[in-house]
């Protein structure tokens, strides 16, 4: 009888301790990813549906090529130019390749904004894509 008190204790513990804190890290990690990787394909219909679409990249990478629905604001500037952005929408940062994207999501999240989303591969993947470009 003291076996199995043991060994219900020792189950529990396991549940508490190991399986359910490892299960909600997980569901955490997979929410995060998702956030910060939205394909082309779907911000071409989200931006379609009036989510805010922004440019990280440099003023000569804009000139080269454009997502006509884009608002540029390099990088360099955003924390300066936060005030530009709306407030109360979704937004998805886009830049090149994907990676820049990434910081300004994180200069927005820490601006209080709250429903900002990276683009996957960046520009040169929604050209690759054969989406609208000026």
């Amino acid at each position: 009888m003291k076996n199995k008190k043991l060994l219900n204790g020792l189950i529990l513990f396991i549940l508490l301790a190991v399986i359910i804190p490892g299960s909600l890290w997980i569901a955490s990690a997979e929410s995060n990813s998702s956030r910060f990787g939205i394909s082309v394909q779907e911000t071409h219909r989200l931006v379609s549906e009036g989510v805010f679409l922004l440019d990280v990249r440099s003023q000569e990478d804009w000139d080269d090529g454009l997502v006509p629905e884009a608002v540029l604001i390099p990088l360099a500037e955003l924390e300066n130019r936060i005030d530009e952005i709306p407030d109360g929408v979704q937004i998805i940062v886009m830049c090149s390749s994907g990676y820049k994207s990434l910081e300004g999501v994180d200069i927005l999240l820490d601006a209080g904004f709250g429903d900002v989303f990276s683009m996957k591969g960046g520009f040169k993947e929604w050209v690759k894509a054969g989406f609208e470009v000026e």
